[in-house]
């Protein structure tokens, strides 16, 4: 490694230090990851260039090796790396947040977090579905289908079993609108308040049902949808 590439690599570990996460420019924060990973490259022009491609991190986390490995200077152990550090991430969020109450205001602010960096930035839809206990805290989550929520008729079905699996007593329900749009579909409607009659038959509460985009998000229990299914 030459001295400049070294200086550079140095200043740029320097300012994280002294200064913090968000005071990188996205592209540093993603060159700082892949310094540790790329040891001998100048590694600027492939933290640009994914992000060039994909977006975010966020993004860049869950996508295939394969396809991280067109880019010039990601190999397959570069490329692995990044699909460890998003599946690292999701772990850590289960872990904080197994003895929190997700119906608190921090509770949900943690899970918005996480569904907007788990399914926020898909191109495909994706429901999921987040299973709790007595006192509202995480048992699990997990993903149920990828598709179109109005052509998912196996639902009901599926998340009675895994209702019955993890021993939930309630649940929130979760699925992305890749196009950015908030407003839920009236098939959206009409099937989380067919859930929600199933749901109520079994004793099993759901909290909500939230629409989530990279930008923000729809509840379902905070716009009234829930009270229509009474």
């Amino acid at each position: 490694m030459n001295e400049d590439l070294a200086g550079h690599r140095e200043r740029l570990r320097m300012k994280y230090s002294l200064s913090g996460y968000d005071a990188l420019n996205d592209y540093e924060q993603l060159e700082l990851i892949l310094t540790y990973i790329i040891p001998r490259k100048d590694v600027k022009p492939i933290a640009k260039e994914l992000l060039r491609r994909y977006g975010t991190l966020d993004v860049i986390t869950k996508m295939p090796a394969r396809k991280l490995e067109t880019v010039e200077g990601m190999g397959e152990k570069s490329a692995l790396f990044f699909r460890v550090l998003g599946d690292t991430a999701r772990s850590l969020f289960k872990e904080d947040t197994r003895n929190k109450d997700l119906t608190t205001i921090s509770g949900t602010e943690d899970l918005l977090r996480f569904l907007r960096s788990d399914i926020g930035f898909s191109k495909v839809e994706k429901f999921k579905v987040i299973f709790l206990n007595n006192s509202n805290n995480l048992i699990e989550e997990e993903s149920l289908s990828t598709g179109t929520i109005d052509k998912s008729p196996v639902y009901p079905r599926e998340i009675i079993e895994r209702v019955i699996h993890h021993r939930a007593k309630s649940v929130i329900l979760s699925h992305n609108h890749p196009s950015g749009r908030l407003e839920p579909s009236r098939a959206d409607i009409e099937i989380t308040l067919k859930l929600k009659k199933v749901l109520d038959i079994l004793e099993i509460r759901l909290i909500d049902h939230i629409i989530i985009t990279r930008d923000s998000y729809y509840s379902f229990l905070e716009e009234g949808i829930l009270e229509l299914g009474g």
